[in-house]
Formats: C-alpha cells, sequence, structure tokens
C-alpha cells in the first residue's frame, strides 16, 4: 500500500461509495484513543463545498474516509485553509475588550462552522 502524506481533510464513510475508495492509497492516522498506534486508513478524492466557504463551485481534495462519530461528517484541519486560500476560514476569533462577548462570538461562529459541506466523490 502506498502512503499518502499532507492530508487535511478527513470525511465520514456513508458519504463515499465504496467504488470510489482507495484502498491501495492510504494515510497514517493516529487518534486520541489508539495507543499512539498508527492506523491505515483509505482515500478517496472528492469535491468539497459549502455556502461558508465563499468560493464558487467545488474543491477538489484528496481525503482520508473513515467511520466518523454520529452528527460528524467531515473534518477540515487547519492545512486546509492554507492549501486552499480562496476559502474563507469559517472560524475566525478576534481580540475585543469584552471577553465574554468575544467568547460568545466564538461559539455562534463554531456553530455555524459544523453546517454540513457538501461532499461528493470524484471519479477517478
Amino acid at each position: 500500500m502506498q502512503g499518502v502524506t499532507g492530508l487535511a481533510v478527513i470525511v465520514d464513510k456513508s458519504l463515499v461509495a465504496e467504488e470510489h475508495i482507495d484502498y491501495s492509497k492510504t494515510v497514517k492516522c493516529t487518534g486520541a484513543f489508539d495507543d499512539g498506534k498508527p492506523k491505515s486508513i483509505p482515500t478517496a478524492k472528492i469535491k468539497l463545498s459549502s455556502p461558508w466557504f465563499n468560493t464558487m463551485g467545488d474543491i477538489l481534495v484528496t481525503a482520508a474516509v473513515t467511520k466518523l462519530p454520529s452528527g460528524l461528517s467531515c473534518i477540515l484541519g487547519n492545512s486546509f485553509y492554507k492549501d486552499h486560500p480562496e476559502v474563507s476560514d469559517i472560524i475566525q476569533v478576534t481580540n475585543s475588550k469584552n471577553s465574554q462577548a468575544a467568547r460568545s462570538n466564538a461559539t455562534l461562529e463554531t456553530k455555524i462552522a459544523v453546517g454540513h459541506p457538501q461532499v461528493t466523490a470524484a471519479t477517478r
């Protein structure tokens, strides 16, 4: 199996048709409860879009494909925004003299951020 490095997107397996998952190209991931043992996760080329990105059209990315916890369909890592500067970072926290207001705004932005980006498998 060939390893893939630098992936910034993880999607739930339920969103990708089995025939689009590439088990020959994997990424090694270590989760919080894996005792430091990396797991090989298959990948897929997907198209990602969201109205929160402030872009037109889809973004083609290679994503790790695995079962995510209930209610979580997609995880975008920080490097996703670095690799795609045309995309608006949907979580932005600014300094404020009123720290309670800043925390309240951050919470609101975070809730918006977990909106459902559209994920579709790209053809190989």
